[in-house]
């Protein structure tokens, strides 16, 4: 599209083309599932305009816009890939990410412009939906639906969301290296884990580009993020133990003991507190309240400490 400019004539020349937006989510789902790549070719023109809409324009299609993430389920491959292409263009936009996703309700262009996206909110509105539908188990239904390239391309594009310079926080950027290493239990001949380690080594060389870590590896990225990671390396003792290996071996370039002891500072205040809370009948995070006398436990042991001789030197 052509670079915007001010003006009525110009914006009504603008509203004519981005008019375009809903006859083109049209087009695409009249198009025959087989016609996968001219199918993948119109999601490319709908991110590329969603890409440089103005705002009152996004919040006027926001339907359409919303719409593009049930792509990464399309029974065409080709679509599910441009999408996971698309998607993350989309979502590194500010302005896209305010109208279409963070409001309940199409809004004016300046109180989008006006709203304040943070990292914390971009977790929780962005990052945080997107790993559960990649983590948690699907229902029999929602499984039967997705095809078998999905989880594939669900993963790339939270990679290149990590990637974007709009969610480059800790806590986005953890939540997406946490949700990516769950995958590491797989066979190493296997794609999830193919995609896995090739979505992680992106991130961590976009990381060292843009000077957040010196080194552009994993190990480096890991290390840096270990305040959003390490809890959770913990947690793995009891809930993913086929996690701790891979993730040490292949990330850290470290033992798991290593890895866990450089846990201890980040995870111990969230065993104990859950702990606590559990047996005072607070069971605010359910199974993990009930399992921190056990993950307290196991991490003693792996590390050849007691209990009490773990908890003291990290008060």
């Amino acid at each position: 599209p052509p670079r915007r400019r001010h003006g009525p004539r110009w914006r009504e020349g603008e509203e004519g083309l981005y008019s375009a937006l809903p006859l083109l989510w049209a087009l695409l789902s009249s198009l025959p599932a087989g016609h996968g790549g001219t199918r993948a070719a119109v999601v490319r023109c709908l991110g590329r305009l969603g890409q440089h809409a103005h705002a009152t324009t996004l919040a006027a299609q926001r339907g359409v816009m919303q719409s593009i993430i049930a792509l990464l389920a399309d029974p065409s491959a080709e679509v599910a890939t441009a999408c996971s292409v698309v998607l993350p263009r989309l979502l590194g936009s500010a302005s896209f990410v305010r109208v279409v996703g963070l409001n309940e309700a199409p809004c004016e262009e300046a109180e989008a412009e006006a709203a304040v996206v943070d990292g914390q909110l971009l977790h929780d509105t962005v990052i945080a939906p997107m790993v559960s539908m990649l983590l948690e188990p699907a229902s029999a239904s929602d499984a039967a639906d997705r095809p078998p390239h999905f989880r594939l391309a669900l993963m790339a594009a939270l990679g290149a969301i990590g990637r974007e310079s709009l969610y480059a926080h800790a806590c986005c950027r953890g939540a997406v290296v946490l949700a990516l290493s769950a995958h590491l239990g797989r066979d190493e001949l296997s794609q999830e884990y193919g995609c896995a380690m090739r979505e992680l080594r992106s991130l961590a060389a976009q990381c060292g580009r843009e000077g957040y870590i010196a080194e552009g590896t994993t190990e480096a990225l890991c290390r840096a993020l270990s305040p959003q990671l390490a809890a959770e390396w913990a947690w793995w003792l009891v809930e993913r133990p086929e996690l701790l290996e891979p993730t040490a071996h292949k990330l850290l370039d470290t033992s798991v003991n290593e890895m866990l002891e450089l846990a201890l500072p980040h995870a111990l205040p969230s065993i104990t507190l859950l702990g606590g809370l559990a047996q005072r009948g607070v069971h605010r995070r359910g199974e993990r309240g009930r399992q921190a006398g056990e993950a307290l436990r196991q991490l003693a042991q792996r590390l050849h400490h007691s209990e009490a001789g773990l908890l003291i030197p990290h008060k």
